[in-house]
C-alpha cells in the first residue's frame, strides 16, 4: 500500500493516540484533590480549563518531537550548508582535473574510464586525487557566497545535483557560445515520457546548468578554456547497457525499418463503449455557479459574486514571496531589508542577503574543523 494510501490511516491513529492522552489527562487532574483546591481560586472554578489543558498536553507530547526536530534543523541548517559548501570546492577541483584528463593532458593514478569521475563525485570526501582546501580556495568561495553571482540560496533555487556532469556542462557551454535564446533548451533527458516533457524539462535544464561557482572560479582563476580543450577520452562501454555494442542501437532508419505489430480487429460480440461518466456538479465550482446565475437569479446578483468571488491570478513571483516572508517569518534574530519598487523583489533580496552573511560566519567554523581532520587524520563525514 503506498504511502498516500496510509497517510489517511496514519492521521487517524495520532488523533485516536491525542484523544486517549487527554482524556487520561483530564480524568487525572479532575480526580486529584490538590488541583480542584487549586481551581476554587479562579472565577467559576476554573471550568472546561481541565479539558483544554489535556488536549494542550496531548498536542505537546504527540506533535512535539516533530516540531522539535524541524526547529534543530533550522538551528543547524546553516552549519550543513556551509560543510556541503565546503566540498563544492573540491568538486571544482575534481572537475578541472577531468577536463585536463579528457583531453588527454594528464595522467591520474588509477583512472581509466570518464565515469569514474562521477563516482569520485558523490564520494568527494574520499577522493584521493585532490590537494586539501587551502585558505585561498576558501577565500575565493566567500567571495563567490558575497557577490550577485551567488544566486542558489534563494529560497526557490534549484541547486545543481551532479557536479561532475561533463557531457551536459560542455553542451551547455556550446549552446551559450552560439548565443541560443535559452541555453540549454535542447538537453531534457531522451527517456521522458513525452507527455512530461513540457513540464518537467526546465528542472533538467537547471540542474544540469553549468553551476554558478564554477563560473565564478573560471573567471577569477581563468579555467574557462579546459571545458573548450578538445574531447580525446570518453567513457568507457557499458558491459550492462544493451545497447552498448549495437551499432544500430540508434540508428533511426533502423527504428523506421522495425516491424509494427498489427492491431487486432474488434471481436463481433466486443461490448460497447461505456457512456460517459456524468460532469460533478459542486457549488465551489466557480464558472458553474457564474452560469447558474446567469440563467437563474437577477443580475446585480452575478456582480455580487464577482466582487465577493475575484482572486487575482496567482503568478511565480507572488507565490515565491509568499514562501520567502514564511521563511523569513521562522528567522529569530533582525533581517535588513533594501528599498526595492517590488516589495516581493525586496523580500526575496532580503532572504538571499541573509542566507548569505549565516553561510559565510558557519562557513569559517566547518573550515577550522575540516584543517582539524585533515591534520590528525580523521575522516570528513561525507557532505550529504
Amino acid at each position: 500500500m503506498s504511502t498516500a494510501r496510509n497517510q489517511p490511516e496514519k492521521k487517524a491513529t495520532v488523533f485516536r493516540e491525542q484523544a486517549r492522552i487527554a482524556a487520561e489527562a483530564e480524568a487525572r487532574l479532575a480526580a486529584d484533590p490538590a488541583v480542584q483546591a487549586w481551581l476554587l481560586q479562579f472565577a467559576y472554578d476554573g471550568k472546561n480549563v481541565l479539558r483544554e489543558y489535556a488536549e494542550k498536553k496531548a498536542s505537546y507530547l504527540v506533535n512535539g518531537p516533530g516540531w522539535l526536530e524541524q526547529e534543530q534543523f533550522r538551528a543547524g541548517w546553516p552549519r550543513q550548508q556551509a560543510y556541503r559548501r565546503l566540498w563544492e570546492i573540491q568538486q571544482k577541483k575534481l572537475f578541472n582535473l577531468q577536463c585536463q584528463w579528457r583531453a588527454g593532458q594528464l595522467e591520474l593514478p588509477g583512472v581509466t574510464d570518464g565515469r569514474e569521475f562521477k563516482e569520485w563525485g558523490r564520494a568527494i570526501e574520499q577522493c584521493p586525487l585532490l590537494d586539501p582546501v587551502d585558505e585561498d580556495d576558501l577565500a575565493l568561495y566567500l567571495r563567490y557566497l558575497a557577490s550577485e553571482d551567488c544566486q542558489d540560496l534563494h529560497a526557490d533555487a534549484l541547486r545543481t545535483t551532479d557536479w561532475q556532469a561533463y557531457e551536459s556542462f560542455r553542451h551547455w557551454h556550446l549552446l551559450e557560445e552560439a548565443g541560443s535564446g535559452s541555453p540549454g533548451h535542447d538537453m531534457v533527458r531522451p527517456d521522458l515520457p513525452e507527455g512530461l516533457i513540457d513540464s518537467l524539462g526546465h528542472l533538467f535544464n537547471m540542474f544540469y546548468r553549468y553551476p554558478d561557482w564554477y563560473a565564478f572560479f573560471d573567471l577569477y582563476r581563468g579555467a574557462g578554456p579546459l571545458l573548450r580543450l578538445p574531447q580525446v577520452r570518453f567513457d568507457a562501454p557499458d558491459a550492462d547497457d544493451p545497447d552498448a555494442d549495437d551499432p544500430d542501437a540508434d540508428d533511426p532508419e533502423t527504428e523506421a525499418a522495425a516491424p509494427v505489430p498489427a492491431t487486432p480487429e474488434p471481436e463481433a460480440d466486443q461490448a460497447p463503449d461505456p457512456e460517459p461518466a456524468l460532469q460533478y456538479l459542486s457549488a465551489y465550482d466557480l464558472p458553474l455557479t457564474e452560469t447558474l446565475l446567469r440563467q437563474f437569479e437577477p443580475p446585480e446578483l452575478l456582480h455580487y459574486m464577482r466582487v465577493m468571488e475575484h482572486r487575482p491570478e496567482p503568478d511565480q513571483l507572488t507565490q515565491t514571496a509568499e514562501n520567502t516572508y514564511d521563511l523569513l517569518s521562522e528567522i529569530s534574530q533582525p533581517v535588513p531589508i533594501a528599498a526595492s519598487p517590488d516589495w516581493r523583489v525586496a523580500l526575496a533580496d532580503a532572504y538571499l542577503a541573509h542566507q548569505r552573511r549565516v553561510v559565510s560566519e558557519a562557513l569559517g567554523e566547518v573550515y577550522d574543523e575540516y584543517c582539524l581532520r585533515e591534520q590528525t587524520g580523521i575522516a570528513h563525514p561525507a557532505p550529504h
